[in-house]
């Protein structure tokens, strides 16, 4: 089985855009306050992907295609939590930030995969990103909880979800879709 260096490249990429994403999910309303009303306001990430994301899909068919906005999604998520870990940003900011950065990665990374492999191998392509993701998913959010455990502190939360934001920005700019 080969894989090759930009399905890998994606799928670390997401992984870490979803430990992010998750993390913020779910650290996000404590950090907001606690209660509904931080609950709300967590749900504009979700508002926002679901309008955004056909918007963005748009943009990529009508432009040089879903490797260029693959980076832009951690651009803006490590911005938007960086904001977050140096308290400039309010928590309704800083969820529609959240929610662009949903917007823009998740619909280039599923635009991605049928350009990355043979047609064959697409399936494949996306379990194996699938895979990773839910990796993220799944130690995103334990990293971040260990660090709120250990330390209290949000801004440090928020300073390491940046910095991994920051790494995928770094290993979404090594895709690169096949020539056909």
């Amino acid at each position: 089985l080969r894989i090759n260096r930009s399905l890998v490249a994606l799928a670390i990429g997401w992984m870490l855009f979803f430990g992010v994403h998750v993390s913020v999910l779910t650290f996000g309303p404590k950090w907001a306050g606690g209660g509904s009303a931080a609950l709300l306001v967590v749900t504009l990430v979700m508002w926002v992907a679901m309008v955004g994301s056909p918007l963005v899909g748009v943009l990529i068919d009508r432009s040089a295609g879903p490797a260029r906005w693959l980076v832009a999604g951690p651009v803006v998520q490590a911005v938007v939590v960086a904001a977050m870990a140096a308290g400039i940003l309010p928590p309704t900011a800083a969820m529609l930030g959240v929610g662009v950065a949903a917007a823009l990665l998740p619909t280039a990374a599923y635009a991605l995969p049928g350009l990355l492999v043979a047609p064959e191998r697409v399936g494949f392509a996306f379990g194996f990103i699938t895979a990773f993701s839910n990796l993220g998913t799944i130690v995103g959010p334990a990293i971040a909880g260990a660090l709120l455990d250990a330390r209290g502190s949000f801004a440090l939360v928020w300073t390491v979800l940046a910095a991994l934001a920051a790494a995928a920005i770094g290993v979404a700019a090594f895709v690169r879709p096949r020539s056909v």
